[in-house]
């Protein structure tokens, strides 16, 4: 979902388009692999990612808080439509809060992802679908 609102916000090509599928294609086929072989491992690593993601997000709201900062403008931005229904935001929400959002989706991941690799053999996953 992260994906499709920046793609909705910047409009880009369709050879950049196709990069990016084709990019996804070749990283969901190795970390399939990569799963099968070590999912521990791939939910720590993901976890991680997760971390650094919650990071640059903040990192992010703090340039559109500055008041001469590069991305103030996203202050007053109106949000992707794409992001309103996704993330059921009132009609007149900007870039801001879809960022705090964004965040708050990566935030929750990396605490999914660390507690699944932190599973041992006899534990169930304690999240049920859609969690």
């Amino acid at each position: 979902m992260h994906l499709l609102t920046a793609l909705q916000l910047k409009e880009p090509s369709l050879l950049f388009r196709l990069a990016v599928i084709g990019a996804q294609g070749v990283f969901v086929t190795l970390f399939g692999f990569s799963y099968i072989i070590n999912a521990k491992f791939c939910h720590r690593f993901v976890g991680y990612l997760e971390e650094e993601a919650v990071k640059t997000y903040t990192k992010c709201l703090e340039d559109i808080d500055k008041p001469d900062g590069p991305m103030k403008h996203w202050q007053t931005q109106a949000a992707p439509d794409v992001a309103i229904r996704y993330w059921k935001m009132k009609p007149d929400s900007t870039m801001r809060d879809v960022i705090l959002a964004i965040r708050a989706d990566e935030a929750h991941h990396r605490i999914v992802n660390h507690s699944l690799a932190s599973l041992r053999k006899d534990e169930f996953n304690p999240y049920k679908p859609g969690q």
